[in-house]
This record gives structure tokens, sequence and C-alpha cells, in this order.
């Protein structure tokens, strides 16, 4: 006869109930064994373990199935979300292409752009030159009054 102090929950499992179960069939007195509470305030009973019934087996056949089906939808969801992100990345990747493109074409066109600003305002100082070679002349003549007399004003 081996007697051990043991948890009531060990002894609802051997017995398939609750651990609450056990406890109330103490308090009610339906279930004589001693028993007592440890310093955590667990409680325990004094049984004999041969006495008491096997533990009930457990049949675990459809908890592996849920699992399975479980694991499945999860390699399912793991595919689709890896796909998913695969086209997002490819999008993202064609974005950036075309983005490079575009800037390269408006840099192609700023440059051609500079140069003609450049040609114009080389343009523009030429033409400012020539005016004011154009407005030295006129004031030339016009104090020689060679202009009036062009233009037959007196």
């Amino acid at each position: 006869m081996s007697e051990q102090w043991t948890p009531i929950r060990a002894i609802a499992d051997r017995r398939g109930v609750t651990p609450d179960a056990v406890q109330k069939q103490l308090k009610r007195g339906r279930l004589d064994l001693p028993w007592r509470r440890t310093n955590t305030g667990r409680l325990e009973v004094l049984v004999d373990l041969d006495t008491l019934p096997p533990p009930p087996p457990t049949d675990s056949a459809p908890l592996l199935t849920a699992m399975a089906e479980r694991v499945a939808e999860l390699q399912q969801t793991i595919h689709r979300l890896v796909l998913e992100r695969d086209a997002e990345r490819a999008w993202l990747e064609h974005e950036r292409e075309g983005r490079i493109d575009d800037a390269a074409r408006h840099a192609d066109q700023l440059r051609e752009m500079s140069g003609k600003l450049a040609e114009a305002a080389s343009q523009y100082g030429r033409a400012r030159e020539a005016a004011e070679r154009l407005q030295r002349d006129l004031e030339a003549l016009r104090r020689r009054r060679l202009l009036d007399r062009v233009l037959n004003r007196g």
C-alpha cells in the first residue's frame, strides 16, 4: 500500500472529474479521505495510489485532426500572404522603374531647356548690346544735328 499526499487535480484527472468536483465531494463527506491545505493554499488528499482508477484514456484523434486542419489553414494563409507580398513588391518595383524613367526623361528635358535658356540669355545680351550701341549712335547723331537734317526738321 503506497499512500501519498496528492493534489486534488491529480485525483480529479484519475477519476475523470474536475478538481472542483473532488473538492465539493470532500466537503460534503462523499469522499472519505484525509485532506490538508499546503502552505501555498493548495488542497492535497492522502490516497493509496493503487486503489485509484487509472486515468481515462484521452482520444487525441479529434484534437490532432483539428490541429492538422488549423495548420493547413495557416499554411494557406501564409501562401496567400506571400503571393500578395510578392505582387506588391513587383508593383512597387514597376512603379520605381517608371519613376526612374520619368526622372531621366525630366532630366533630359531640363538639360534641353537649360540649353535653350542659355541661348536665349545670350541672344538677349547681344540684342541689348546692339540696342545700347544704336542708342549711343542716335545720341551722337542728335548732337551733330544730322538727324534733324536727314529728317528735314530743320
